[in-house]
C-alpha cells in the first residue's frame, strides 16, 4: 500500500512539473526553438535547474554581494548530497525562488526537483543577478550548440571541487549536516529499512545511474522533448 501512495506521488510531482515546463516553454522560446546561435534571455536553463558552484566560487558570489560567506549560503544557498562525479559528499547549490524556507538547509528528498527559477534570476529583466561572477558552468552554457561531453566533464568536476571542502568558512559543520541528512533519511520512504534510497528515483520511483538531484536519466529532461 505504501509502495503505491509513494508511486503516485511521484506520478504527481512528475505531471505537475511537465506542466509547469511546457507552461513556461509556450510563453519563453528557447534559441533552438527560434534558430538563434546566441542567448535569447529565455530564463529556460534558469529555470531547469540553478547552475552549479564551486567553493571558491560560492566566495566570489559573496564578495560581489559584499557579503560574507556565511550569510551568502543562508540567504542563497541549499545543501545536498552529490550524486554525480565522486559522489557521496555534500555540496551547495544556488536555492530556487520556491525555496526560501529551505534556504542554507538540506534539501528534503520531496524538494529536489522545485519548480521555480534560480534564485539569481530576474524574470522581470530576464536577467542573472550575479552575471559578472556567475559561475563557468553558466558561462559554458550555450542551449543552441551543446558540447555535453565537455559539459559533462565541467558538471563532475565542478561536484568533485566540494569533496573535503572547508564548510567552516560557510557557517556550516560537516557533522550537523551530517546529522540533517541522517533525519531526512528517517523521512524517506522506507525509513530507517532504505539506506540505500539515492538508488531510487524521487520521481519515477526507478532505479539507475541518479544524478546529484537524485533524478534517472528517463526523468532527466521531464517535460523537455528530446532535443
Amino acid at each position: 500500500m505504501f509502495g503505491l501512495l509513494l508511486g503516485l506521488e511521484c506520478t504527481m510531482v512528475r505531471i505537475e512539473y511537465s506542466e509547469w515546463w511546457e507552461g513556461l516553454l509556450a510563453e519563453r522560446p528557447r534559441a533552438a526553438e527560434l534558430e538563434k546561435k546566441e542567448c535569447v534571455r529565455c530564463g529556460m536553463c534558469c529555470a531547469k535547474r540553478p547552475c552549479m558552484t564551486t567553493p571558491e566560487e560560492v566566495i566570489a558570489i559573496a564578495d560581489y554581494l559584499e557579503i560574507t560567506p556565511e550569510r551568502c549560503v543562508k540567504e542563497y544557498f541549499v545543501i545536498e548530497v552529490s550524486r554525480g562525479g565522486d559522489s557521496g559528499h555534500f555540496i551547495l547549490i544556488q536555492a530556487k525562488d520556491t525555496q526560501m524556507d529551505i534556504l542554507g538547509e538540506f534539501v528534503p528528498w520531496r524538494r529536489t526537483y522545485d519548480r521555480g527559477f534560480c534564485i539569481f534570476y530576474d524574470e522581470v529583466e530576464r536577467s542573472c543577478k550575479i552575471y559578472s561572477v556567475r559561475p563557468e558552468t553558466a558561462r559554458f552554457l550555450e542551449c543552441w550548440d551543446k558540447d555535453v561531453e565537455e559539459g559533462d566533464k565541467m558538471h563532475k568536476e565542478t561536484i568533485d571541487s566540494w569533496k573535503g571542502a572547508d564548510f567552516t568558512v560557510f557557517g556550516l559543520d560537516v557533522e550537523d549536516m551530517k546529522r540533517q541528512r541522517e533525519d531526512e533519511v528517517r523521512r524517506e520512504p522506507g525509513g530507517d529499512e532504505d539506506e540505500d534510497e539515492t538508488e531510487v528515483c524521487h520521481i519515477c520511483n526507478g532505479s539507475g545511474q541518479l544524478d546529484e538531484h537524485r533524478t534517472c536519466p528517463n526523468c532527466l529532461g521531464t517535460g523537455e522533448e528530446e532535443e
